[in-house]
Order: C-alpha cells, then structure tokens, then sequence
C-alpha cells in the first residue's frame, strides 16, 4: 500500500465519507491529514473518525518550513509575524497547495510504518494542488527550493509513495469529468489516478436483483450505470454500493464494513 492515498473528486460525489471510511477500514498505523484553511469538513473528522487526525494549518506548516531552512528560531518568527509574508501565502496562486504536500510527505517520511490519508480539495483545486510544484519549479530553476519543489514532484509520482483515488458517481457529467481528468493526469504527469465509482446501484445487491420491480427513475439510473461501466476509455477500478441509509453516519459505518471486507 503506498504512504499517501490521497482523495479526489468532485463536490458531492462522496469523498469525505470515503476518506474517513478508508482510514476506519484500515485501523492499524493509519492517519487522516487535512488542510484546514481549505473545503474538508472538519467536523465530520472530530466526530466520525476512529483513526488519529492531523490538522495541518497553512502559517504553521509554512513557518517549520522556514526553521528547517533559516536555522533560527528568532528570524524565522520575525519573518512569521510580519504582515508581508502571510499575505504572501494567500497571494501567490498555488503556494499554499505546496506547503501542505511538502508537509505531508515530510510527515510520511518521518513515519515509515504510516500510512496517511488526505482528503484533499475538490478536483479543480486538486489540479492546482498537483501541478503548483512544476509550475514554481519552472520559474525557481535553481538553488535549494527548486530542489525542495523537484523532490516533492518526484515523491507525486511514485506510486510505492502516493496514491490518488479520484471518486465519481454513476452519473454522465461526473463521469465524464472524471474521465477526462483521469486521462489528462496520465498523458501530461505519467501519474494514474485510480477511479472509484461511489453510489454505485449496480453493485447493490437488493437492487441489482429486483430491477423490475423498481420504480423507473431508479431504472434510469440503473440503465445509465450499465453504459457508463461499458465505457472502453476508463473504467473504475473499484465500486461503492449505494447505501439506502437515512444519515451520515449510517452511510460511514456501511462503507467502512464494504471497504473492511474489500481490502
């Protein structure tokens, strides 16, 4: 299993449940990162998660940062403290993204028997996530950053050290999105996304065998998942049942059981 797994997808197509139910699957030396200036909802993590979580917040993953380098604890909080640098942080486009990952993987390089986990933003973010390191990288070209940029590129692209789930939903434009992602990230950064279908009916049981009997949206809904998994161009490496649950929580345990028995 790589270090990282890190999810992706859509806004609404599940994957916050599926992070917290892939961590609560796996249990033993796992641990949930999320960045917390950006869209994860934190307080589904404070409440539902069964596996350690890590807050990673923006100015204090900058500052360590800023240590490692400067060696001095003194300038490092001078800089910390001045209004220039944190309004660079939100400033430059992209930047943030790369405090984060450069944390994280620290993070998962100082801890070999983890495994971590991040929620990461939605997928149009999550392409700025990804590609902000080349992007500072081609205008850095030289010196300790561009090597510090060069190192978590390298790290994005192994597949022993990071995986990328990129969760969808049997629907055509969600689908089709995250196809076309899924294609763009293999041609451009030679990176494999790993597809996940949530709310899959197909692959519920008490659905898939009383079709006839449904009523016809759900049929619809049915039909439309049978052409979308026929797709030659990309199909899902893995299927979430549809779970008919009236909360949250309801649906988090359900998926943490399929995904428990799935590993």
């Amino acid at each position: 299993m790589a270090r990282i797994i890190i999810v992706t997808g859509k806004g609404g197509v599940g994957k916050t449940s599926y992070a917290l139910s892939l961590a609560n699957s796996l249990k033993d030396n796992v641990e949930v990162l999320y960045f917390a200036n950006e869209d994860s909802p934190s307080y589904l993590y404070d409440e539902f998660s069964q596996v350690p979580i890590r807050n990673l917040q923006l100015v204090e993953c900058a500052q360590e940062y800023m240590l490692k380098k400067l060696k001095s604890k003194v300038l490092t909080k001078v800089i910390a403290n001045s209004s220039f640098f944190k309004s660079l942080l939100n400033i430059i486009p992209g930047f943030h993204f790369i405090v984060y990952l450069g944390t994280a993987i620290e993070i998962a390089e100082q801890n070999s028997e983890k495994t971590y986990i991040i929620d990461s933003p939605a997928t149009g973010h999550f392409i700025s996530l990804f590609e902000s390191t080349g992007y500072f990288a081609s205008i850095v070209k030289s010196g300790q950053i561009f090597n510090d940029l060069k190192f978590i590129q390298d790290k994005l692209k192994d597949d022993k050290f990071v995986n990328v789930h990129l969760i969808t939903i049997p629907e055509r434009v969600a689908f089709s999105e995250s196809r076309e992602l899924q294609k763009r990230f293999k041609e451009i950064h030679n990176v494999d996304l790993k597809l996940v279908m949530n709310h899959s009916f197909l692959s519920n049981n008490l659905v898939s065998q009383s079709e006839e009997k449904l009523p016809q949206f759900i049929q619809h809904k049915l039909d439309e998942e049978k052409k979308l998994r026929s797709s030659k161009e990309a199909k899902p490496v893995s299927f979430i049942p549809y779970f008919f649950e009236a909360n949250f929580s309801s649906v988090l345990t359900r998926m943490t059981q399929f995904l428990t028995k799935s590993s």
